[in-house]
């Protein structure tokens, strides 16, 4: 996988040879024995001949793009075999007891986007009986490479990055654990176990509702734009939808109606914590689930006609900006009350006195507008959990609601105020948080955004002087 826009070059697996080292050494004081091993993007074949000369493991199968790449002794050893391949493309047949997926992931995001990353990731799990070893290019190595670039098209942070691929397999891990960080790019990797449930308890989490029939080709297909400002629902095609983490449709149902269903695409395991929270949502201004469908990670929402948004209203008469602001007040005093049970899991572990408030994302893009009569209505979708502490947030969008809607103002100044003092004594809080827990809450380490933002930026600076000199 040689390209200018990666970190591979003609020097690349000799100067990484000493790091490969290091990095079998780890793995194998974190394995007793295993009958097999998969090694993904396996290089030269520094770890599986390691691991194999230890002892560490009876059996490895590499998988790396070039036969020509690995190593002719480790080629010869009768306890080696190679597919060779894009892991990507392949198709697994067999299951191993251990997993090794270093290095490799960035490189498949690069080439394929989000979707294929994130299937991939998958694959490798429901093929790995006990434990995976993992570790990928990181935000913070800079803005140089392409994969660096991409992983930021879809990330902030490495905290979120890592959280998000757990979360898509959350369902079939036991626990994780960082046992090392190697030096690379002028950071150090992170390197993670990744412990795996035994087989047969990593089905799909099912959500206990009602069974409705699943949307047709023929039904309204859409993806959310990424990004927490402004988002939209847009049609959707094959790139779009692969790298969309949720897939829309807009049904029509038996009595002359409209449904709209969300399926949790890259993280199933959301949909029944979505499901958990919604159903505790006993109000007239909380959109609720109320079934699902015969996709898997599915939920079934009522459709609501001709909504809009807080923007739309901005030049409504004073009258009607006032009674929605009322109302919002109202909606967010609620939120702190209502605290849905939500069953124990491994990422963002609710308390249990967390509130709504404390869980979802109450931003406008949530907030929908009805006209029933001569009132207007606010309505309240989509419940996804985003965080186990997310008043300070929560703060910060209803002092802009009311900002926009120019009603309130001493008290969207007091919201704002609040809202800024948690979320500074909140990333304080976390600063002293050990790598592992700061990804259970997908909450970022200041020096790590930073590092980030300075080395993407005067890397993106370095890539632009390369292209322009013609380095490949």
């Amino acid at each position: 996988m040689t390209n200018k826009n990666t970190a591979s070059d003609s020097t690349y697996h000799a100067r990484h040879s000493a790091r490969s080292l290091r990095r079998a050494q780890r793995i194998a004081e974190n394995i007793s024995s295993a009958s097999s091993l998969l090694d993904v993007g396996c290089n030269n074949g520094i770890t599986s001949q390691f691991l194999l000369e230890e002892g560490k493991v009876d059996q490895v199968t590499g998988v790396e793009l070039h036969a020509t790449t690995v190593a002719d002794s480790l080629m010869q050893n009768s306890r080696f075999s190679l597919i060779e391949g894009d892991i990507a493309r392949l198709e697994l047949d067999d299951n191993f007891d251990v997993c090794i997926y270093g290095a490799v992931h960035h490189h498949v995001l690069n080439f394929n986007g989000l979707g294929i990353a994130v299937q991939t990731l998958q694959k490798l799990t429901a093929h790995c009986n006990e434990v995976l070893f993992f570790e990928t290019g990181q935000i913070s190595e800079g803005g140089r490479w392409g994969w660096q670039h991409a992983i930021r098209r879809y990330f902030r942070t490495d905290e979120e990055h890592f959280f998000y691929l757990l979360s898509s397999i959350e369902h079939q891990v036991e626990s994780f654990s960082v046992i090392g960080k190697f030096w690379i790019h002028g950071i150090r990797r992170t390197f993670f176990r990744i412990d795996l449930k035994p087989m047969s308890e990593r089905s799909i989490p099912k959500v206990p509702a009602r069974i409705v029939s699943a949307p047709g080709d023929r039904d309204t297909r859409l993806v959310r734009t990424r990004g927490s400002r402004d988002q939209q629902l847009m049609p959707c095609d094959g790139l779009t939808e692969t790298d969309s983490p949720c897939t829309f449709w807009i049904t029509p149902t038996s009595d002359a109606t409209k449904s709209f269903v969300k399926q949790h695409r890259h993280r199933p395991s959301a949909a029944l914590v979505e499901w958990q929270i919604g159903r505790a949502m006993a109000r007239d201004w909380a959109v609720r689930p109320d079934a699902t469908t015969t996709l898997p990670a599915s939920l079934v929402f009522p459709w609501l006609d001709d909504a809009g948004d807080i923007n739309s209203f901005i030049d409504a008469p004073n009258s009607e900006r006032r009674s929605i602001a009322e109302q919002l007040l109202s909606v967010f005093s609620d939120a702190r009350k209502i605290r849905p049970r939500i069953a124990p899991r491994l990422l963002l572990p609710a308390k249990q006195n967390s509130s709504v408030h404390d869980l979802c994302d109450l931003n406008e893009n949530n907030i929908l507008l009805l006209r029933q009569g001569n009132e207007l209505v606010v309505r309240v979708v989509d419940f996804e959990q985003q965080s186990c502490q997310y008043s300070y947030r929560n703060r910060l969008h209803l002092a802009s609601m009311l900002s926009t809607l120019g009603q309130f103002r001493l008290r969207a100044l007091r919201e704002c105020m609040l809202g800024l003092i948690g979320g500074i004594f909140h990333l304080i809080e976390f600063q002293t948080k050990s790598i592992e827990t700061r990804v259970r809450f997908r909450q970022p380490g200041a020096l790590s955004v930073l590092i980030a933002e300075v080395r993407s930026r005067t890397g993106a600076v370095t890539r632009l002087i390369l292209d322009k000199i013609g380095y490949a």
